[in-house]
């Protein structure tokens, strides 16, 4: 019966839709392969979103507003999937629209898709870097808060 055939088909179909969004995918996780970093604001204090500490942190020196950069270079070309960015106690010193650029060699440079649910973590497509540029983007409003990063880590996607 072809209408017993084709509803099987959709059937099968449809489970193999379900189970490629269920099944596990490889996760990025976080790893720490710095060769520098640097605020263009406070650049003297850019080290301390490394240092592992949640209480120290790199801010900007002023209200956020757009184009305010944070530049990261990593010691080799990484597959990278995002970065986690902490902002510390103060849960409302996040980048507003973050932007993300990468690069394998600091000349040609990709904007990422970026996503985030919780203005912590950021992911994207993974796509090789090595240089790697936070931007904040237009806030469409005056904010009243500076832009801060108390922990940094960036995602490279897990081998499969």
């Amino acid at each position: 019966d072809s209408g017993q055939e084709a509803y099987e088909r959709f059937a099968q179909m449809h489970l193999q839709l379900y189970r490629s969004v269920l099944e596990p995918k490889p996760e990025p996780y976080a790893v720490s392969p710095f060769e520098r970093v640097a605020g263009h604001e406070n650049p003297a204090n850019s080290h301390v979103t490394l240092d592992g500490d949640p209480l120290t942190r790199w801010e900007t020196e002023r209200n956020q507003t757009a184009q305010m950069i944070y530049d990261i270079v990593l010691d080799g070309v990484y597959p990278v999937a995002g970065v986690r960015l902490d902002c510390g106690v103060t849960g409302e010193a996040y980048a507003r629209k973050l932007r993300v650029f990468l690069s394998e060699d600091n000349e040609i440079w990709t904007e990422a898709d970026v996503y985030t649910e919780d203005h912590e973590r950021y992911y994207f497509s993974c796509m090789p870097g090595r240089y790697i540029r936070l931007m904040t983007g237009d806030p469409g409003e005056e904010l009243d808060c500076v832009w801060a990063i108390a922990e940094l880590e960036v995602l490279i996607q897990a081998e499969e």
